[in-house]
């Protein structure tokens, strides 16, 4: 009976961790960050909702495991005002199989943030989510919470 109690509660626990998770990266668990994975977000599980009614299009916005120059064709924003212009190469798909808010990029990332794969596995990728135009300089943000994988 005991072993019975821990195996549900180890489950309900598993099932909550599931629920609550916003972004996550596939294939996982053990991805091969010198491959093409998917950074995956599900807008209804993020704790940030300056998103809430806003369908996009959206883009990431990200900056570890190393932030791109302004030369660079992915860099996060462009023109003088960055924030209010998301690169076009930063575009997210919808993935519905997956859920009505759920999006996701896709990279190589040793490839994109030009780092070892030591390096995104030490530190981690760093993104948000926002619309093209993310508000800023006196308006309001739109964005997500910072994300972290």
């Amino acid at each position: 009976m005991k072993k019975l109690l821990l195996l549900l509660s180890l489950a309900f626990l598993a099932t909550l961790n599931t629920q609550a998770q916003a972004a996550w990266i596939e294939p996982g668990p053990t991805t091969d960050v010198t491959s093409t994975c998917r950074l995956y977000v599900d807008l209804a599980k993020v704790t940030n909702t300056s998103l809430v009614g806003n369908n996009g299009p959206f883009y990431i916005w990200t900056w570890s495991p190393a932030e791109l120059p302004a030369n660079d064709s992915f860099v996060n924003g462009t023109g003088t005002q960055p924030w209010k212009s998301s690169n076009d190469k930063l575009k997210m798909t919808a993935d519905p199989s997956k859920g009505p808010r759920v999006f996701y990029y896709e990279m190589v990332p040793t490839d994109f943030y030009h780092v070892s794969k030591g390096d995104v596995y030490t530190k981690g990728i760093s993104f948000l989510v926002k619309p093209k135009d993310g508000g800023g300089y006196g308006a309001p943000d739109l964005k997500t919470e910072d994300l972290n994988i």
